[in-house]
């Protein structure tokens, strides 16, 4: 059974020089470094049920008289500095 499959990518000169050199100094090749990149890019994806925000639908909320006012302009602050991150 094949465990890999060649591909064919065209870079600008100045782009694979730059890998070229981001791959030398971390000691891999260039199709590592593509390797690397891409399982990063698709485990980032796959982990998107893990963010916080996607608890908020289970949480009970009751704003009262001491609720902030500011909700929509500082979101990101209360939604991430209020839920316990797994």
């Amino acid at each position: 059974m094949k465990t890999h499959v060649t591909t064919n990518i065209r870079l600008g000169t100045t782009l694979y020089n730059d890998i070229k050199n981001v791959a030398f100094k971390r000691g891999i090749s260039i199709a590592e470094f593509f390797r690397q990149l891409a399982d990063a890019e698709i485990n980032k994806r796959k982990n998107v049920n893990d963010d916080p925000l996607w608890s908020l639908g289970s949480m009970p909320y009751d704003g009262g008289e001491t609720a902030e006012t500011d909700i929509s302009a500082n979101h990101d602050k209360y939604i991430y500095e209020n839920i316990n991150i797994r």
